[in-house]
């Protein structure tokens, strides 16, 4: 037997090849297997490599580290022992031993432990099934990096995807060792863009007890999803679904369900014999399509349909009725480029409650400031046009149903001058539209308009050399500048009053127009250091304030010619990390203001953020808002939210001088969780108490415990989505 001794430290290159059955070389080289450690030894005649001390093997993807190590050249298997570590993608494999085969990518490791990306595990065994696949028995799961866990996820079973995800069978949740919950099936997704898990128990006036629950399944990464199981005492059960997909080229959206029957108990709980004295069914389905067929053109499909105009309202407040109480189900394909913009839409009622415009379909092109001759010419074509097939329907019981073709072209020719210090932008157009009805029934009427005026202003600037850092104010050169600009609009009468015609948008509005617009602008710039992605220090310009002032001034008005109000913007940003704005608008016909809004805000590391507002609108509220959050411990954080009615007519009631609502929360950093209690006031809507865990690896994954009490009005709404 020959035997080959290295020194410490020598790097041994093994190369396997393979042999045809006539003996001659492959024409391909397989992977080779690299090792290297403090003693490295070669029997030839076993064809068995084996190494002790500092052991590092790489082969394809695989790294692996041990105390020592010996493969077989001839079957490519190892066993590892020792302090054995297996790198590979983002997840690493640990424990004492380890029987791995180098050919297929399979093997086990004994008293194994796993991490990726945040998340950790332990169990007595792991299987290596194959490239990008581990299974582990009676393991758990954790973020916790304390040999003992605050909380571990533990299953029965848990197959690792590598890189991927993980999923687990009958899985128990313990917090320190006391079990909390239980679920047949959990799937935890190793990217950071995982969906949000839900528990939510709790009382309300209007349901009485309750539990909201959503529950995460994937399929696979394509098609991913929450499942809704709620119960409210006073209303029975209901389910939906919130289904999101992905397609590879024809992009991505989501179907979301929810269904209920209905019922209304007449007594407070259903143990004393209440009597059901309504019931009914309903439901929701709200679909949605995007697609970005190329970077120049998108598709966009949402389809809705619900079975009430409350609906939205009594279940889904914060995430539908606030941002859109009026959906519309429509269709958008849209193409853009430097010069033009082309569209289809279509909008149809699938709800007879509602009141809708209907388009089947709208065409659209519209040229965009096109150069009219060479190059150096200052003139310009404005073009829009358009094609719709219009209905307006009234929502039901009334069956009125009006409808019209309607072909719109407006034309516009501008001239981009210089005239001294004066940049001025005349231009004239027209606009010619037709009707197939008018709204008495009759048809074919064209209308006319002629447009023209005209755009002036300047810019006019000071450098004043100041640089100081006195604060931290980091200012580096003073730049003022101040832009007027003074415009004037003419709209022609048109040759057919809008009062004839159905008002199905604003273009069906158009009316005499003479105005002139004016506004004055005021900036005052200056420059701060900044990075470039590379890295590399550069001066940035940056606004430390803003001030703007508009107006308009109408001619020949039935009331005579007159100034509109005038408006008010200010933005004062002397450091990055504190801010004011505010904007108002005066009536000066009235000598009074009619809007006003102020924002002062600063946000100062995670240590200390602080808002202040005011919102003020004349014979209608004047409020006032009150948010700070600070941490006075590394542990330990604090808010306070208050908002106070100085003036308002909530539910149609004057009231003055009452605090609104109140918000106070307190956040501990339980090391790989945070608590938080959050406990809010509301006038006319009652209180709440929540307790939520959060992972603090994950965010977006909270476990929610909460109770609403104390709603003593009938119009008081509590929004739970």
């Amino acid at each position: 037997m020959r035997q080959f001794y290295l020194p410490k430290n020598t790097l041994v290159f093994i190369l396997i090849f393979l042999f045809s059955s006539s003996g001659a070389w492959a024409k391909e080289k397989e992977s080779p297997i690299i090792c290297n450690g403090d003693k490295v030894e070669f029997l030839e005649a076993k064809q068995e490599l084996s190494a002790e001390g500092n052991v590092r093997v790489f082969f394809e993807d695989v790294r692996i580290t041990c105390d020592k190590i010996k493969i077989s050249m001839a079957t490519k298997e190892g066993i590892a022992e020792g302090n054995v570590v297996l790198y590979q993608k983002d997840s690493v494999l640990t424990g004492n031993k380890c029987e791995y085969n180098f050919a297929d990518a399979t093997g086990t490791i004994y008293k194994a432990g796993f991490a990726s990306q945040l998340i950790h595990g332990k169990a007595p065994k792991a299987v290596k099934e194959g490239p990008n696949e581990v299974t582990m028995r009676n393991s758990y799961m954790t973020t916790c990096d304390f040999d003992r866990p605050h909380y571990r996820i533990q299953a029965k079973t848990a197959r690792i995807f590598l890189d991927d995800k993980v999923v687990m069978k009958h899985v128990v949740v313990y917090l320190a060792n006391s079990p909390i919950f239980y679920l047949p099936y959990y799937s935890y997704d190793l990217h950071p863009d995982r969906p949000r898990v839900t528990i939510l128990p709790g009382k309300d006036k209007d349901w009485g007890y309750y539990l909201l629950t959503a529950w995460r399944y994937e399929f696979n990464r394509y098609i991913k999803g929450l499942l809704h199981l709620d119960y409210r005492e006073r209303k029975d059960f209901a389910s939906g679904f919130d289904n999101y997909y992905t397609t590879k080229g024809y992009g991505d959206g989501f179907v979301k369900t929810y269904y209920m029957n209905e019922r209304t108990l007449e007594k407070k709980h259903h143990w004393k014999q209440p009597r059901i004295s309504h019931e009914r069914e309903r439901y929701m389905i709200h679909s949605r399509h995007s697609w970005d067929i190329d970077e120049d053109t998108d598709f966009r499909l949402e389809y809705w349909n619900v079975s009430d105009t409350d609906l939205l309202k009594d279940y889904f407040y914060r995430n539908d009725y606030e941002r859109n109480p009026d959906p519309e189900s429509y269709f958008s394909l849209v193409r853009t480029r430097d010069n033009y913009a082309a569209s289809l839409v279509g909008k149809r009622r699938f709800n007879k409650i509602f009141r809708r415009v209907e388009y089947q379909p709208e065409l659209r092109f519209d040229v965009l400031d096109l150069r009219i001759g060479p190059k150096d010419s200052k003139y310009y074509w404005k073009s829009e046009n358009s094609f719709a097939n219009l209905s307006l329907k009234e929502a039901h019981p009334s069956h009125i149903d009006e409808d019209t073709v309607r072909i719109d072209s407006y034309n516009r020719i501008s001239r981009v001058s210089k005239l001294g210090f004066l940049h001025i932008t005349p231009y004239v157009g027209g606009r010619e539209t037709y009707y197939t009805k008018d709204r008495y029934g009759e048809g074919d009427w064209f209308r006319g308009a002629f447009y023209t005026g005209v755009d002036v202003e300047t810019k006019l600037y000071r450098i004043f050399n100041v640089s100081t850092d006195i604060w931290g104010l980091d200012i580096n050169n003073l730049r003022h500048v101040i832009t007027p600009r003074v415009g004037y609009d003419y709209v022609h009468r048109p040759t057919l009053a809008s009062a004839k015609l159905v008002q199905f948008d604003g273009l069906d509005s158009i009316s005499t127009l003479n105005r002139s617009t004016l506004s004055l602008e005021n900036k005052l710039q200056t420059k701060r250091k900044g990075k470039t992605e590379d890295g590399e220090e550069i001066f940035e310009a940056m606004d430390l304030a803003r001030f703007l002032v508009t107006t308009h001034y109408d001619y020949r008005l039935a009331s005579g010619s007159k100034f509109s109000d005038i408006n008010f913007d200010f933005e004062f940003t002397p450091f990055n990390w504190l801010g004011l704005e505010f904007d108002t608008s005066y009536d000066h016909l009235d000598d009074r203001f009619k809007t006003f809004n102020l924002d002062i805000y600063a946000e100062k590391n995670d240590k200390l953020k602080c808002g202040l507002g005011y919102r003020y609108a004349h014979e209608s509220h004047s409020e006032g808002t009150f948010e700070i959050s600070f941490k006075p411990t590394p542990l330990w954080k604090l808010g306070i939210y208050e908002r106070f009615m100085f003036k308002g007519y909530p539910y149609t009631l004057k009231q003055i001088n009452r605090l609104r609502e109140q918000q106070y929360r307190i956040a501990r950093d339980l090391h790989c969780w945070t608590s938080e209690i959050l406990y809010t006031i509301s006038r006319g809507e009652g209180e709440s108490v929540y307790l939520v865990f959060r992972l603090k690896a994950f965010p977006e994954m909270p476990v929610e415990f909460g109770k609403s009490y104390h709603r003593p009005k009938a119009y008081s709404q509590d929004p739970i989505r």
